[in-house]
């Protein structure tokens, strides 16, 4: 429809251009837009109205100048949805790649949730959801960080309950009837929302899951091509950086680890020594040192079988964690023999301490098939600080001397090192008086 058609047929179009020719005679140039719908689509016209005047500057005439902008501003609004399409696709990539700079710098779990937890709502500003991560044991997904307060926020789930993890590929439901939803779902949310749950892949092994919830459009695209693209790089950047982390605690739990018994090996041990040493010093607490020995292990590998003596080291290893507080260490010092460090506790509670665990020890029952590996004890020395040693390796030599006389002295006993010094002393002493009664 033309402008014409447009003063005959809508009032109000009339109406804007009379102020506009108003305006112009004014002496002003006026520019308007005028718009009128005509079967639902919308006309633009662009309306200039100007005086003509002559070389003495005189009025002779009025002009007005009209241009159909419809299509004009179409592009333009194209364009610009396009740069700002295209804006914030830049910005969501330089996040990314910030994201994956700082995902990779870190050395723990709780380091890795923090950052997503900083940049998961940035990213995928588009969405809500929550970043699960894989427990250890592979038994279930635990939430690591939400965004967006989503409708369906499980603190914990195991893979059966999530179709994602089962068919080893992204799922999603709530886009069409025919889709199939995941356990871990809360009941019929899928009437109020679209979601996808993206595996944690990387290196043949599932890390983790993305799960993403975008509330239902009617009649619209539920996620963009760009959106799509972007959970897609988040789930691959995300799961390449908890392989990461978890490849570094592995080795960092096998460089402080005895393989066998997951038990502190010597090195940590020794290290750990050092500064337990230096905090008692600083402190003025006591600390005592618990070297233990199985009674008659070359026996055990010899009838049984060195699998056998290996399950024996295993389960007593396991009693000795169960044993020990929170800040006490347990460590395989070499073969049969095992170091416990007790912070904060002088030499008679070390001493109590020490024969209940021996106790147990003796209570325990390992079966390796159908055979019984018979009665297990431990024989068990004892140092402190600072009276039995000042470092490390003079408490571990004070212990293992009170070790050698418990087992010399009948075994599955405990013996503390003062006890050795005061036999030693009465032993000399005696030895002593003997010489000179024969002088």
């Amino acid at each position: 429809m033309s402008l014409d058609d447009a003063l005959i047929n809508f009032p109000e179009v009339k109406n804007k251009l009379k102020a506009s020719w108003k305006q112009s005679l004014e002496g002003k140039e006026y520019v308007q837009n005028i718009e009128f719908n005509v079967h639902d689509k919308k006309i633009i016209y662009e309306v200039t109205s100007s005086l003509i005047k002559n070389s003495q500057n005189n009025i002779v005439g009025a002009m007005h100048i009209k241009r159909n902008i419809t299509e004009r501003l179409k592009t333009e609004n194209i364009l610009h949805e396009g740069m700002h399409e295209l804006k914030d696709k830049n910005e969501k990539i330089t996040l990314l790649l910030e994201m994956s700079d700082v995902m990779l710098a870190c050395n723990s779990i709780n380091e890795l949730s923090e950052i997503t937890a900083k940049y998961c709502g940035k990213v995928l500003s588009f969405s809500k959801g929550v970043f699960y991560i894989m427990h250890p044991s592979k038994d279930f997904l635990e939430a690591s960080a939400s965004w967006g307060s989503p409708i369906s926020n499980t603190s914990n789930f195991t893979q059966d309950q999530c179709w994602a993890l089962r068919l080893g590929h992204i799922h999603h439901a709530g886009f069409s009837e025919t889709e199939l939803t995941c356990d871990h779902i809360i009941n019929n949310v899928t009437e109020e929302i679209s979601y996808l749950c993206v595996p944690l892949r990387a290196q043949n092994d599932i890390y983790g899951l993305l799960y993403v919830e975008v509330a239902k459009k009617e009649g619209e695209q539920q996620l963009t091509s760009n959106e799509r693209l972007l959970v897609n790089a988040f789930a691959e950047l995300a799961a390449l950086a908890l392989a990461n982390v978890r490849l570094r605690e592995n080795l960092s739990f096998q460089s402080v680890r005895d393989p066998l018994t997951s038990l502190y090996n010597r090195r940590y041990l020794e290290e750990f020594l050092i500064k337990q040493i230096h905090q008692s010093e600083r402190t003025k607490q006591p600390l005592s040192v618990l070297m233990l020995d199985l009674d008659h292990f070359k026996r055990i590998n010899d009838v049984h079988g060195h699998d056998a003596g290996d399950l024996v080291l295993k389960q007593l290893s396991q009693l000795l964690i169960n044993e020990i507080r929170p800040g006490d260490l347990a460590a395989r010092y070499g073969g049969e023999e095992f170091i416990i460090v007790l912070y904060d506790t002088e030499a008679q509670t070390a001493i109590k301490r020490a024969d209940n665990i021996r106790k147990s020890v003796s209570l325990l029952h390992v079966k390796f098939g159908a055979q019984d590996t018979g009665e297990i004890t431990v024989s068990i020395g004892i140092s402190e600080y600072p009276q039995d040693g000042k470092t490390g390796s003079e408490l571990i030599e004070a212990a293992d001397k009170a070790l050698y006389v418990a087992k010399n002295t009948g075994r599955n006993k405990v013996v503390p090192f003062s006890e050795v010094q005061l036999n030693l002393k009465i032993s000399t002493n005696k030895k002593s008086t003997v010489e000179k009664e024969h002088e």
